[in-house]
């Protein structure tokens, strides 16, 4: 474990304010969205659409692409509820799938944004991770494996009617139920993310950025999205307090939220750490790896109750991360194109690769450089697989790492799977002995049949951990399939 911070969450959120010079404007206690929609926020947020624009942007993924994208209306905000729909949002999750694909039990992965309303760069991050996924499907082979075999579950925006709030220049946390700090029509409102049934506890200042609601579940936003993760994900906690969840189970749960450079697990409303504390750390460690910020648990500063991360792990069991994004508390555009964007980027591609077994994956060895190449033979009969295979890429350097054991490969169907059919790499210097060794082998390009298939690819470390798969395609001849493997 890292060391805590001595900042506390007051002082965090007084610097957001602060840096973000954003100066609050005179809000009614019911808002509506002004009638012309800007064309962006403002011009240092010129990057992140509107409510209207990135709802629009989803529903078109899911018109452009319907046998991979569907915008599924969950429940109305607060101000739809209260205004009888003529102010206030539906909340929608884009659930992205290959429905096409019969894989049999398909793991899922929920990604929420924006349970702040002032969160601008995890909602575009969020929107962005969708569109990358659907125009790469077919393009690049982790993509369409993943969306082949697994159930990506995307909340873009889950506090609406406070975003909208935001996007007229206020610097806003809750969301807009005007039955909360009546007397100053500043600061009604409640904290969305915690609000969540695990471990909530009740703040009594209405006025404060932390109110959690008079009661678990009390917003009509929160309510939803705790239904909606009910409905995907079974139990998978034991029935006591400390029962960890077994490292074979699948689903994985992300809240990106804004301010800080931190990949956080649970628990947040206790510095106690979790039952399965070794596996998250080590998933927050790898995941850090790549947008190399801090992993740390999340009471880190402080503890905070009533959590959509607690939720997801302390209720019911699925491995759960948050990621805070943007350490200059700025949100500037600049900032979010050259680096919030494109490292968190290959921070949750690596994620949604995990979801299969994200209690174990991230202790396995990763899988890089992948490459395959056609042999100048006749016909091209065969291709030269060759990978470098990498047990060390974690943040912090004091996690365990162990020699590779075996590199392995199947073709159509992952690994993993009960109909697949696996054949071994071998180590360039003749044997898997260290961390990080090199790999190749011979693949025959004759098949059962011809095609374009998907060539799978993981490592397995000493202690017999299958590290996350990484694909290339192959183009299959008709012929009997001779699955060479050594060179």
């Amino acid at each position: 474990m890292l060391h805590r911070k001595s900042l506390s969450r007051s002082l965090l959120y007084t610097l957001v304010i602060c840096a973000l010079l954003i100066p609050l404007v005179n809000v009614a206690a019911r808002q509506s969205p002004p009638a012309e929609k800007p064309e962006s926020i403002s011009p240092i947020f010129y990057c992140y659409r509107t409510v209207e624009e990135t709802f629009a942007a989803a529903q078109s993924l899911a018109q452009t692409y319907p046998d991979l994208a569907e915008w599924i209306d969950i429940g109305d905000s607060w101000e739809k509820i209260n205004s009888g729909g003529s102010l206030g949002y539906d909340l929608f999750v884009l659930k992205l799938t290959n429905e096409t694909n019969d894989f049999v039990e398909k793991p899922k992965a929920m990604i929420v944004s924006g349970l702040h309303a002032s969160d601008f760069a995890p909602v575009e991050l969020n929107t962005r991770l969708a569109e990358h996924l659907l125009a790469n499907y077919g393009v690049d082979a982790d993509v369409t494996w993943l969306l082949d075999t697994q159930e990506v579950h995307l909340i873009l925006i889950a506090n609406p009617d406070g975003r909208k709030i935001a996007e007229q220049g206020t610097a806003w946390t809750k969301n807009t139920n005007s039955n909360y700090c009546s007397s100053n029509p500043l600061y009604f409102g409640a904290n969305l993310n915690r609000n969540f049934p695990f471990q909530w506890q009740e703040f009594l200042f209405e006025c404060d950025n932390y109110y959690a609601g008079p009661f678990s579940q009390s917003e009509p936003e929160t309510a939803a999205i705790t239904g909606y993760i009910n409905s995907q994900f079974p139990d998978m906690r034991g029935p006591g307090e400390n029962d960890p969840v077994n490292v074979e189970t699948s689903g994985l749960f992300v809240n990106l939220r804004f301010f800080g450079s931190h990949v956080l697990w649970p628990y947040a409303y206790t510095y106690e750490t979790a039952p399965n504390a070794a596996e998250l750390t080590t998933l927050g460690n790898k995941l850090a790896y790549f947008n190399e910020y801090t992993p740390d648990q999340a009471s880190f500063t402080t503890a905070i109750s009533g959590t959509a991360l607690d939720f997801a792990y302390g209720e019911l069991g699925i491995a759960a991360v948050e990621i805070l994004m943007d350490p200059s508390g700025q949100q500037y555009c600049s900032a979010f194109e050259n680096t919030i964007y494109p490292n968190n980027l290959s921070t949750l591609l690596y994620a949604l690769k995990t979801a299969h077994r994200p209690y174990s994956i991230p202790s396995g060895p990763d899988v890089l450089n992948l490459n395959l190449v056609r042999g100048s033979e006749p016909f091209g009969e065969t291709y030269t697989l060759t990978a470098e295979i990498n047990g060390t890429l974690y943040r912090d350097s004091s996690e365990l790492t162990l020699p590779i054991r075996a590199a392995e490969y199947s073709i159509g169907l992952p690994p993993w799977h009960p109909q697949a059919i696996t054949h071994p790499l071998q180590a360039v210097d003749g044997s898997f002995d260290t961390n990080v060794e090199n790999a190749t082998a011979i693949v025959s390009a004759n098949g059962p049949k011809p095609g374009h298939f998907i060539l799978y690819v993981r490592a397995q470390d000493q202690d017999l951990t299958w590290g996350a798969v990484s694909a290339v395609f192959i183009e299959l001849n008709q012929g009997t399939y001779l699955p060479l493997v050594t060179k």
